[in-house]
């Protein structure tokens, strides 16, 4: 049996990746904008809880990723 991560549909994993990279890689963009245009993203696809958690995962990796810019929140 998987662990969490194998249990999360390809969508989500797919959107959380493309994520990570955008909040790796474009560091002249804000990670709140980053974050809040994933979201919108699963929006699109799920009625339910992912965007939520879309957010929640995000929110604590760019924490990590850009603890300097993300200080003060």
């Amino acid at each position: 049996m998987g662990g969490p991560k194998d249990r999360l549909e390809l969508i989500v994993r797919s959107i959380l990746r493309a994520a990570v990279a955008e909040l790796l890689g474009a560091s002249d963009a804000p990670a709140k904008v980053i974050i809040s245009e994933y979201v919108d993203i699963t929006h699109a696809f799920y009625n339910g809880p992912e965007p939520k958690m879309v957010n929640a995962v995000l929110d604590k990796i760019a924490r990590v990723l850009r603890s300097k810019e993300l200080a003060a929140s």
